[in-house]
């Protein structure tokens, strides 16, 4: 009895020291793991960073991602050779929010950079002085910082937040050709042999709209992807200048409820726009006037309009000119090779990484509208190129959903410079780069344009229009397993699948 009382005690003792060691275990596992997390070295400490933004540029229209034009065979080349990623969108559909949420890793609604009233002075609507933008991390590093890029365009207004923490700002002058990119670049190399570290953002408006694709191939030139010619179409700034000043009056009238009474003011002149435009003694210098005070977008992206007009129910222009953002892309494609060159110097290839994308896409009266309205949010426009060339790192394919927001603190992890404690929209994405398996992946990926927010999935793509204070809402959704080019609404027969997917923009978005 004795020994039985011996055995059973044993017995619990063996036990009881079984389970502590094992808990032991998982616990040295678990905190391993986060030890591993905490002094894991940057895959690129301190390397030279090129982020550059190619304006426009949809990935829909680039072949590495399954278009059959040839439309970017070296950009192509490069993604392949290095990493890309096959399912990556814009968090708007046009330039000026989405290049804020790609400087803040914040999505429009949070930055709060969405639409054009810093053209009045009473209204500052720029970015919080609390939230950085991405030169001040690098900055704050001992990075040189360097901008290349538009200085006063109303979609790209460095004054409003984006400029904050540059060095030193290149201004764009000209749309067509990569203006200040090989002085910048020649900066970095400088840096680079004098061990100093630069961050360095390229942009170029190239195949933005109007597409002069005449610049390239000469006046009435033959054309890479169509036989066709529409003479009410602009090839260069001659034709442009024609065919647009001869609409400022059906224009002005198109907007003439809108502008009278209007307070904005001409801070040139002093006046109202009213009154300068009743001032002003012809079509031309009222044209001016306009574009003065809003840039090329000319209220509420009147260049889409432009072409609505001559485009509307016409198929044949509207592939006359997709074709011609196409050749645009092929002459942008050409210019690139200033970038793949990089690559070749041993001392850069092995300390810059290197990130391509594209703030938004084009449309192409998919889904009723011509080049990229503030409120058009279909994948058509929100498709964007992700590519990076990470020393060390190539023939990488990731297939996992990514969005603009992530590439701010992928680069800080990458490089090893600190967030400065600021919390982020996006997700880092270096350890999808690495093939890790139990990397961190996004669930959601949110747009958002004037009047409409969208959230998907892996499988679906819910569109919701309206709001609060309108009272009403109107709601789409898409299958894109077998929709993804979002032709069949089926909202109305998937009820809980829409609530769902509000009940996670709500909760992600608006913090409901």
């Amino acid at each position: 009895m004795i020994s039985l009382k011996l055995k059973l005690k044993r017995n619990s003792f063996i036990v009881i020291v079984s389970t502590v060691f094992f808990l032991m275990g998982i616990c040295w596992i678990l905190f391993s793991r986060i030890l591993s997390n905490r002094i894991a070295k940057p895959v690129c400490k301190k390397c030279n960073v090129i982020l550059i933004s190619l304006d426009t540029l949809g990935s829909n229209h680039l072949p590495c991602y399954g278009y059959e034009r040839k439309t970017a065979e070296n950009l192509c080349n490069f993604a392949t050779e290095n990493i890309y990623f096959s399912n990556s969108f814009s968090n708007a559909g046009w330039t000026l929010p989405s290049h804020y949420s790609i400087f803040t890793s914040l999505y429009p609604n949070h930055h709060g950079v969405i639409d054009y009233n810093s053209i009045n002075p009473e209204q500052n609507n720029s970015l919080n002085p609390k939230i950085y933008s991405i030169a001040q991390y690098f900055k704050k590093a001992n990075y040189e910082t360097i901008y290349v890029g538009p200085q006063d365009d109303t979609s790209m207004p460095i004054s409003r937040g984006m400029g904050k923490g540059f060095d030193t700002i290149f201004n764009m002058k000209s749309w067509w050709i990569l203006d200040g990119w090989q002085d910048s670049i020649n900066q970095l190399k400088e840096n680079n042999n004098n061990k100093k570290s630069t961050f360095l953002f390229l942009h170029t408006y190239m195949v933005h709209d109007p597409y002069f694709v005449d610049i390239f191939s000469g006046e009435n030139g033959k054309r890479l992807f169509t036989n066709d010619y529409y003479g009410d179409i602009p090839l260069n700034v001659d034709q442009w200048d024609y065919l647009f000043h001869s609409h400022i009056q059906k224009i002005i009238k198109l907007y003439e409820n809108e502008l009278v009474g209007e307070n904005i003011v001409d801070p040139k002149s002093g006046k109202t726009i009213s009154e300068s435009l009743k001032s002003a003694k012809d079509d031309n210098e009222a044209g001016q006037i306009l574009i003065n005070l809003f840039g090329r977008s000319l209220i509420k992206n009147e260049d889409h309009l432009f072409f609505y007009d001559r485009l509307a129910n016409t198929k044949g222009k509207v592939l006359y000119m997709e074709a011609l953002y196409d050749e645009m892309i092929y002459y942008l494609d050409k210019q690139l090779s200033i970038i793949f060159e990089l690559v070749s110097d041993t001392e850069l290839a092995e300390n810059t990484i290197i990130i391509i994308t594209s703030d938004h896409g084009e449309a192409f009266m998919e889904h009723g509208a011509m080049v990229h309205p503030a409120d058009h949010l279909y994948n058509t426009t929100t498709s964007v190129p992700l590519i990076m060339y990470i020393p060390g790192i190539n023939n990488r394919k990731v297939d996992s959903m990514v969005q603009s927001i992530d590439i701010l603190p992928t680069l800080l992890n990458l490089t090893g410079v600190s967030k400065q404690k600021h919390s982020f929209d996006g997700i880092d994405l270096t350890d999808l780069i690495l093939g890790k398996p139990d990397a961190k992946k996004n669930d959601f990926l949110i747009s958002e344009g004037v009047g409409v927010d969208t959230i998907r999935d892996k499988q679906w793509k819910m569109y919701v229009r309206g709001g609060e204070l309108s009272g009403n809402k109107d709601y789409e959704l898409y299958d894109l397993y077998k929709d993804p080019f979002e032709q069949n609404d089926l909202s109305f027969e998937n009820i809980q699948i829409v609530n769902n997917m509000e009940e996670n923009l709500n909760r992600i978005m608006y913090k409901k």
